[in-house]
């Protein structure tokens, strides 16, 4: 099971690096709670494509949103604080392509769930 995890992830991550249609159809097809359930998974190499999915996802303001909402942001401040290097920089990309373009919403939701802390 673990095996195929990897490169799915990794498929899913690539379309999540094309354009904003194809990342809109991975969310409609509900990606985030599915990647809610991996960042948590015993393996660092599965939390990092996790991670970098997620990175990709945030680079739009609207993506961001669904991402806050699927209430993946404690998990991705947990693994900044927490996880192994090569994880905390997928999260930190993450992190900061959500807080480029952020909403003042948004800001105040990273701020209330720790961003800062």
């Amino acid at each position: 099971e673990d095996k195929v995890k990897k490169p799915a992830l990794r498929t899913v991550g690539n379309i999540a690096s094309g354009n904003d249609l194809q990342t809109q159809l991975l969310l409609k097809c509900g990606v985030l709670p599915v990647l809610r359930t991996l960042i948590s998974h015993p393996e660092s190499l599965i939390q990092k494509e996790v991670c970098w999915t997620i990175s990709n996802i945030t680079l739009d303001t609207r993506q961001t949103q669904m991402v806050i909402e699927a209430g993946l942001v404690p998990y991705l401040i947990e693994h900044l604080k927490n996880a192994d290097q090569e994880v905390k920089r997928e999260v930190a990309w993450a992190l900061s392509n959500a807080t480029s373009d952020a909403t003042e919403s948004q800001i105040h939701c990273f701020v209330q769930q720790g961003i800062l802390s």
